[in-house]
């Protein structure tokens, strides 16, 4: 069992600083870890590096109240920022956080003025790029960060304090959260396609001269062209996105290395990966043997005994799955370097060690082009074959959900060429990589909003959804969320916001003050919701319950119910051996309203199915894999559409009117308390 520099074994997971892969002491365990660990030599001061210091208008003592601030700064869409450590405090009533990349700290400085939502009221936090007084007299307000973003002060003319003060948590949240860069246009002679996201990131899909030639066979060659988006469809990417156009050749091209602006273009070939002509190539391995698969023989046969004398010089005595190893120089091949990447068999489980460790390795061998200066690589269908046995299809889901995630997480401002080359012969792989690509066109982000009655499980279902305890849950009559909680995580290929709204029926608030609360949700996941989550629990469909739906049907008006999925929690109260479909077709009513939603319905047990095999139906990754596709289904079938309503467009317009006035302003309470009014006029 290999520990890392310090000595730590944190299951399966990996090390944020020297990305060595961890395992569980018995590996049949099966460990998804929702955190990142610092556990090497590589301190969180050397991940985290771009510091902005916060003013707050009142002192943050709770930890809740921090972990909120944090929070805030975590998510892109809010703040402008992303993976970030944890907030510090200074002196009185001033902050310090760290981001990781220097692009997040530019865009939370851009607006000198945040308003972060607390239990308690709005806080409202200055940001600076250092503690130092201005040039100019006190009484001068210092120019906007927007005005000279790119001057960020060094560390060294900090001062002495706040060099040694350290992060106070040895916990490090891993948030991915997106920030936007400035893309130029492309240069070059192949013809570039551009297809861009909700959060502004840029995929390309390079279609090269050789497969415009191409183009005139039919038979030869297979376009995909993603149809026009309907009134109120999100502009969706993925590493397929919405506007980009995949071809299918069989051609040798040549990367544009000239490109400029820090994009991933993607381009899947039908060829032989052995004769791509890219700075790189990559080939799997199983264990420490680079002969061990069929392209590793292939390679042998065209470089000779000098391709394993060469892994020899260069590799380790044993390396750990995930890893990579680079041999450069190697003999007849027209590319300059190949990545001889560890993997182990496929295990059978979609979520298991094996994809862990595919993941793992994609993302390793796209940062080690980043680092070495690569500007194109290649990638078979890295896991198909009789050795490893992956099925093709998740194969292609990894592949390009891993790629999709490195674009829009990377900081290099140079483009970075991928081909993905598939074998002429490989039908179903063809047909593999181009159904994922219409799954992952509608996937650039789900915007997903539960309600229900009070105590129905919505937070610990919210929760358990995510993965960690990002929201408030509580066990008591009275509702514990009492305001609209909003928090965003990237799971399944796709940046995913959850938004937890007060309970129905809550004790010890009227309908009066619940409704414009529940109304503010709408803000939260402007422009609209691909979903509505229902709750309820497992148990008898009473008078009340039928009220829920009723509340929700007229608080949302334009029919919720065709976006929405009804959720049970406490599935453990289920008979034994029965599915929820069962239990639903035992009551009329319940049935009737199934049925309204489409029948979409499914089960969650938020305390008892915690840590069951994910392929058994009583099981939460079971029920969570089955919403997810079942969300996105819904979402392919609207071609993207979302729900809207009068409210949402209103609240929209308002959202637009106030993002065009001055960077300086105070948007938040306004807007709120311009839903409540809105409301109150209105329904």
């Amino acid at each position: 069992m290999r520990k890392c520099e310090k000595g730590l074994l944190i299951g399966s997971s990996h090390c944020t600083g020297c990305g060595l892969f961890l395992f569980l002491a018995d590996q049949s365990q099966s460990c998804k870890p929702s955190r990142s660990f610092i556990c090497c030599s590589a301190t969180m001061e050397d991940i985290y590096q771009h510091p902005v210091f916060l003013e707050s208008s009142r002192p943050l003592e709770e930890v809740r109240k921090t972990k909120t601030v944090q929070r805030y700064f975590c998510v892109r869409r809010r703040s402008g920022g992303g993976d970030c450590g944890p907030l510090t405090a200074v002196s009185q009533n001033i902050y310090r956080i760290h981001f990781r990349h220097r692009q997040d700290q530019q865009e939370v400085l851009r607006t000198s003025l945040h308003v972060v939502e607390l239990e308690d009221g709005p806080v409202e936090i200055r940001v600076r790029s250092s503690l130092e007084p201005p040039a100019s007299s006190s009484c001068t307000t210092p120019p906007s960060p927007a005005e000279n973003s790119d001057v960020v002060p060094d560390e060294d003319q900090q001062p002495r304090s706040l060099k040694e003060n350290q992060f106070s948590e040895p916990e490090l949240v891993s948030a991915r959260c997106v920030s936007p860069e400035t893309l130029a246009d492309s240069s070059g002679e192949g013809s570039h396609e551009w297809g861009k996201d909700s959060e502004g990131s840029v995929t390309s899909f390079e279609e090269s001269p050789d497969t415009k030639e191409a183009d005139q066979s039919t038979e030869e060659c297979g376009e995909v062209s993603p149809a026009s988006p309907p009134a109120h469809e999100d502009t969706f990417a993925s590493s397929l996105s919405e506007a980009s156009r995949i071809r299918l050749c069989d051609t040798d091209t040549e990367t544009n290395t000239d490109a400029a602006g820090g994009r991933v273009h993607v381009q899947i070939v039908q060829g032989t990966i052995e004769m791509q002509k890219t700075d790189a190539v990559v080939s799997p391995m199983v264990g420490h043997h680079p002969v061990s698969t069929r392209l590793g023989n292939i390679l042998e046969k065209i470089v000779g005994s000098r391709l394993t004398a060469a892994f020899r010089e260069v590799a380790a005595d044993e390396g750990m799955p995930g890893d990579s190893v680079l041999v450069e120089g190697l003999p007849g091949l027209p590319s300059k370097a190949v990545f001889f990447t560890h993997l182990i068999p496929w295990d059978e489980d979609e979520d298991g060690p094996a994809v862990q460790v595919l993941r793992l390795g994609i993302n390793n061998i796209l940062t080690s082009c980043d680092d070495r200066g690569f500007r194109s690589v290649a990638f078979p269908a890295l896991g198909d074959g009789i050795l490893l046995g992956f099925p093709i299809n998740l194969v292609a889901r990894v592949l390009l959900e891993q790629l999709y995630e490195f674009e829009r997480e990377r900081a290099s401002c140079t483009d970075l060429q991928v081909h993905i080359v598939l074998l002429p012969e490989n039908k179903e792989a063809k047909e593999a990589f181009t159904s994922v690509q219409e799954d992952l066109k509608f996937k650039g982000s789900r915007r997903i909003v539960l309600v229900g009655k009070t105590g129905s499980g919505k937070s610990h279902l919210a929760n358990t959804i995510f993965g960690e305890e990002l929201f408030t849950a509580y066990y008591s009559a009275n509702s514990g969320t009492v305001s609209c909680q909003a928090e965003t995580k990237f799971i399944y290929g796709a940046d995913t916001t959850l938004v937890d709204t007060p309970g129905f029926f809550d004790t010890k608030r009227s309908e009066e003050e619940l409704r414009p609360e529940i109304i503010r949700c709408l803000a939260e996941c402007s422009p609209g919701p691909h979903a509505f989550l229902i709750v309820f629990k497992v148990g008898k469909f009473t008078k009340q319950e039928q009220e829920v739906v009723d509340k929700i049907c007229h608080l949302f008006s334009n029919d919720p119910l065709q976006h929405a999925v009804i959720v049970f929690t406490h599935g453990d109260q289920l008979p034994p051996e029965m599915k929820i479909e069962e239990f639903v077709a035992k009551h009329k009513n319940l049935s009737d309203l199934v049925q309204k939603c489409g029948g979409r319905c499914l089960v969650f047990d938020n305390k008892h199915w915690k840590n069951k095999p994910p392929k058994q139906y009583r099981s939460n990754q079971f029920q969570l894999r089955a919403l997810l596709k079942t969300i996105d289904k819904m979402m392919a079938e609207k071609k993207g559409g979302y729900y809207t309503d009068e409210v949402l467009q209103e609240v929209e317009k308002e959202i637009q009117q106030q993002e065009e006035e001055s960077a300086t302003s105070n948007p938040a309470p306004r807007r709120f308390s311009w839903i409540s009014s809105w409301f109150q006029r209105n329904r």
